[in-house]
């Protein structure tokens, strides 16, 4: 979290779409940048399943989140969305991850639908432990890229 709160991607976000990490399971401990984002005026996004099966951003502060059936805690469903502009970084949780960005998720493809509407203009960022980088994600038509990968050793911008 300190590499990533001291990059350039974070200082000029005005908005950062962000995950209620999943401890249990081994999922990046996120909640630091949640905190520095909110105590410096950005505004902070969790996921929200849409009845659709699609994934939005909805502002809310983490006292809020809820577990509401989908495995993962979710904001309030009537919380504002969070704008999609090139002002908003989303962090994304992986399983796995390759140097070209791709990353393993839960199978879902929630994260991949979501990046596909709103990346470009929003920057994505994975986070995930260093044993977790691979040679190579397998890639399917529907899978995103993300544009930079976090590690708790190394952190670097994706190549396109």
């Amino acid at each position: 979290m300190e590499r990533l709160l001291a990059s350039s991607a974070f200082e000029r976000a005005r908005s950062v779409g962000l995950f209620w990490p999943m401890l249990d399971r081994g999922e990046v401990d996120v909640r630091a940048m949640a905190e520095a984002a909110a105590s410096t005026g950005r505004q902070v996004g969790y996921p929200f399943l849409l009845e659709d099966g699609e994934m939005t951003l909805l502002i809310a502060d983490s006292a809020s989140l809820e577990e509401r059936g989908h495995g993962f805690a979710e904001p309030p469903e009537r919380a504002p969305a969070l704008p999609i502009d090139d002002g908003l970084i989303v962090i994304v949780p992986a399983l796995a991850v390759d140097l070209n960005g791709h990353r393993i998720g839960y199978g879902k493809g929630f994260y991949d639908r979501l990046l596909a509407r709103i990346q470009p203009p929003a920057y994505a960022i994975a986070v995930a432990y260093d044993f977790e980088v691979i040679g190579e994600v397998p890639v399917t038509e529907h899978d995103r890229a993300v544009d930079m990968v976090a590690t708790d050793l190394r952190t670097w911008q994706v190549a396109r």
